[in-house]
């Protein structure tokens, strides 16, 4: 398998660990914070506050014609049909 391209753990920030690393390092925004908590891997997590929603920007990249992104999700409540 290869090694990704960009990579976040948050263990601390949005530094990209991928093989383009420097670049693509996200800027978290304040809707979002680094949690030590409740991590499953690493010594941390992303944190998105409860309430509203939240977005960050992006700089423009370009991906082959197959690509994969993966993310594990923890949720504190789950609500059907939503």
């Amino acid at each position: 398998m290869a090694d990704p391209v960009i990579h976040y753990t948050f263990d601390t920030d949005g530094t990209n660990s991928g093989t383009l690393s420097p670049a693509n390092d996200l800027t978290i925004p304040s809707g979002f914070s680094i949690d030590s908590t409740n991590q499953r891997y690493g010594t941390s997590c992303l944190y998105a506050s409860a309430g509203g929603d939240h977005s960050s920007t992006f700089p423009d990249w370009t991906t082959s014609a197959e690509f994969t992104i993966s993310l594990w999700a923890k949720v504190d409540t789950f609500i059907q049909g939503k």
